[in-house]
């Protein structure tokens, strides 16, 4: 198996890493899966690792991957996007394109900048409480200097 999905129960989060090559098949199961957590917990945020990732995309692909995105997701979903900078251009592609089909998606050559700003987006409304909790992922504020430059 090429990926790895981690749901991080304090985070109100599901952590999704690729790496090597990976088969649309397998991207499509890991989907569905990362989908299905979603789901069960009621979670809206997603920080998806490529940068262990080994295969580019090809425009086709990139399309699709888009397309995918704007449909096939819940409401409210927030995905961070941790690339390689050499991955920045196909990132921004999808970035721009999820965006515009109204995902909310944000590209990240550094993982911990992706972490605060998932940790911007809102949790789920607990049992107990009549108003929304937030999650503390404690990494460093993410800045525009930063983004690569394609």
């Amino acid at each position: 198996m090429s990926y790895y999905i981690n749901p991080v129960e304090e985070d109100h989060c599901v952590f999704v890493s690729f790496e090597a090559l990976v088969s649309a098949a397998e991207a499509e199961r890991a989907g569905r899966d990362t989908h299905a957590l979603l789901s069960k917990h009621r979670w809206s945020r997603i920080l998806l690792d490529l940068t262990q990732l080994l295969s580019v995309p090809t425009t086709c692909e990139l399309l699709d991957v888009s397309e995918r995105l704007s449909f096939d997701l819940p409401k409210g979903l927030w995905i961070a996007l941790v690339i390689r900078p050499d991955q920045a251009r196909p990132a921004q592609f999808i970035e721009n394109t999820a965006r515009n089909r109204g995902v909310r998606l944000t590209c990240f050559t550094d993982a911990e900048q992706a972490g605060h700003w998932l940790d911007t987006a809102p949790k789920p409304l607990s049992i107990h409480s009549t108003s929304p909790t937030y999650t503390a992922l404690s990494f460093r504020p993410a800045t525009f200097d930063n983004y690569p430059v394609v």
